[in-house]
């Protein structure tokens, strides 16, 4: 199994390789919120995806339709489906069939429910866009995906809170393992920066507080002096693929395949604890008395 393409669109860079050399420098992406609806909440500090244009990777119509996250699943998509030589539903180098989409997020778009609660009170249900229920479901970006690139495998989603991207990936590499799949494109998204959320976790006492002055030092996950996480959004796409199905030329060609396993030398057979017993043909055994007769 290989990894053949890689995609990000993060608070550390809009690419997989800005996003590498940003974790290689050591730089941190945590910065005050930008936003008046932060301004009164007891956290304002986060990870905010910056200089990005949706219009530079989806119509604009269909821009206006999405949640920024399914936005940057698509362009993330996008960059990850191009190492592969994949620009739309002609180049796919597998059986359009024998691909399957897999999306990951633990919330999915929240924010476009959030809107359209807040349009049904304030303007009742004839206000409530007819979009929310193509688009407002965790699997929305995966639909999106297949009518882009012409995939007609499977288009589920994985919701696990923080570890839906890890399950996804172990999940893209059962589909190709067990013959389900020729290539899994796994879309590992989130976007809970927003004030319900940061406001439902700070008020558990969950998020790192009291950095807003230093916010590049509030992430410290290994640290004794840690008080909390601090939340961000970005997705994150990975193209995985059976290497007998992949092209020979395709960069970011990773080895995902453990090691094999060695079997360990089989010693003298052990004896089970019963065999050293007395065999039952020496054994003192024990009658017991005859009844007594009832006549």
């Amino acid at each position: 199994m290989v990894v053949t393409g890689l995609g990000a669109i993060t608070p550390s860079g809009n690419s997989a390789d800005a996003l590498w050399q940003a974790v290689r420098d050591g730089r941190s992406a945590i910065r005050v919120l930008e936003g008046d609806e932060f301004a009164d909440l007891p956290v304002r500090i986060g990870g905010q995806v910056r200089d990005f244009d949706p219009t530079d990777h989806l119509p604009r119509a269909l821009a206006r339709r999405l949640s920024p996250v399914q936005q940057w699943a698509i362009a993330a998509a996008d960059q990850a489906l191009a190492q592969v030589g994949a620009t739309g539903p002609d180049d796919l180098p597998w059986d359009p069939v024998r691909v399957s989409v897999l999306s990951a997020s633990g919330s999915g778009p929240i924010d476009a429910m959030q809107a359209a609660t807040r349009a049904y009170d304030e303007g009742g249900p004839r206000s409530v866009p007819l979009t929310l229920a193509i688009h407002g479901a965790p699997d929305g970006a995966g639909a999106l995906l297949s009518q882009r690139y012409g995939i007609r495998g499977t288009a589920p989603a994985v919701s696990a809170t923080c570890a839906s991207g890890g399950i996804a990936l172990g999940e893209g590499m059962r589909l190709i393992r067990h013959g389900y799949a020729d290539a899994v494109l796994v879309v590992g998204m989130e976007d809970c920066l927003g004030p319900i959320n940061l406001s439902s976790n700070a008020n558990m006492r969950a998020l790192a507080a009291g950095y807003e002055d230093d916010p590049a030092s509030a992430s410290r996950p290994f640290d004794r002096a840690r008080s909390g996480f601090v939340m961000r959004t970005s997705p994150g796409i990975a193209v995985r693929g059976h290497s007998r199905c992949s092209r020979a030329s395709a960069p970011r060609a990773t080895p995902t395949t453990p090691p094999p396993r060695t079997r360990p030398v089989a010693g003298p057979p052990r004896r089970c604890a019963r065999a050293s017993r007395t065999p039952a043909s020496t054994r003192r055994t024990r009658r017991r008395p005859p009844r007594p007769s009832t006549t």
